[in-house]
């Protein structure tokens, strides 16, 4: 029998990190609990794929728990209505993961939505024209003991990136993929239990999946989301809230920047120990104000291929 760490989720379940406040094994359970309640949810992804448009959230371990091993497509939020349809279909989605606010994003068709407002404790189902509420609040938490293995060498997430006006150009990453990217995350920036990550960036960007998603809860840690990103709700989670570990792009960080400028005495004194910087890289003069303020270095993240072949 095969190894259950070696699929991502149950592995971030078994670590047992915690995000907004549930455990992650919670939500891992409550994704089980939906597949096993929701007859037209496995109808709609047999032999098909799903999709996830989500913001960072503890949703995002539901979504990918109750995705069944099937490897799920991660939709950018903002994308239009066109460019949502040459995914679903390039795809061959037959689920989407979701929320109310950003179903109507979702281009009308046949595919199932599963909307995870309340996730953990409840889902919605809408299919074939009926929709169904589907209470998980009695799931069972994920208790797994074992060993980590490599992870399997099937897809878990798939990722678009635009390649032209009409089309899109498709990666795949396995379960042994993001391992690899979130166990360098572990490594790189010395996530421990005890540590507390903030997510700002959309999780559709691989790198800030694995890095402020993925990686912490591996290592047991905690992780805080933001629904859309706040420069100063940012700023005031790293001066109040004990934060160690932030992931986020330059134009994050200088936003993030100016909201700490008038706290420069709070911030100097907080517990931020790895910031982490994603796509281009900051300029020196961010590099050196980040330092100034808040006494930590701007790291450049690594590209996805350099980490996996490290």
């Amino acid at each position: 029998m095969s190894n259950p760490l070696a699929l991502l989720p149950i592995a971030l379940a078994a670590a047992k990190g915690r995000i907004d406040g549930h455990p992650a094994a919670g939500s891992v359970a409550a994704g089980f609990t939906l597949l096993q309640r929701s007859a037209a949810l496995v109808r709609a992804l047999a032999g098909r794929r799903s999709a996830i448009l989500l913001p960072p959230s503890a949703a995002v371990l539901t979504a990918l728990a109750a995705s069944d091993g099937r490897g799920a497509v991660l939709l950018p939020a903002l994308a239009h209505g066109d460019a949502q349809a040459v995914m679903l279909d390039d795809g061959d989605v037959g689920a989407v993961f979701t929320t109310s606010a950003l179903a109507p994003q979702i281009p009308p068709d046949d595919r199932a939505v599963v909307l995870l407002d309340d996730a953990p404790r409840s889902a919605t189902v809408r299919a074939r024209g009926t929709e169904t509420a589907i209470d998980l609040g009695s799931h069972f938490g994920l208790d797994l003991e074992g060993e980590e293995d490599e992870g399997r060498d099937e897809e878990c997430i798939v990722r678009y990136t635009p390649a032209g006006a009409a089309a899109a150009l498709r990666t795949t990453f396995t379960h042994r993929d993001l391992f690899t990217l979130a166990r360098f995350a572990v490594d790189a920036t010395s996530l421990r239990t005890g540590d507390h990550a903030l997510a700002v960036m959309p999780l559709h960007d691989v790198e800030a999946f694995a890095l402020a998603f993925a990686g912490p809860l591996l290592a047991g840690a905690r992780v805080s989301t933001m629904g859309h990103f706040d420069a100063a709700e940012a700023a005031r989670f790293i001066r109040e809230d004990g934060v160690t570990h932030l992931v986020a792009d330059a134009a994050m960080y200088a936003a993030i920047a100016d909201a700490l400028a008038p706290h420069a005495a709070a911030t100097a004194s907080t517990g931020l120990r790895a910031c982490t910087c994603v796509g281009p890289a900051p300029t020196a003069a961010l590099q050196d104000r980040w330092r100034q303020l808040t006494g930590e270095p701007l790291r450049v993240a690594r590209g996805i291929e350099e980490a996996k072949r490290a």
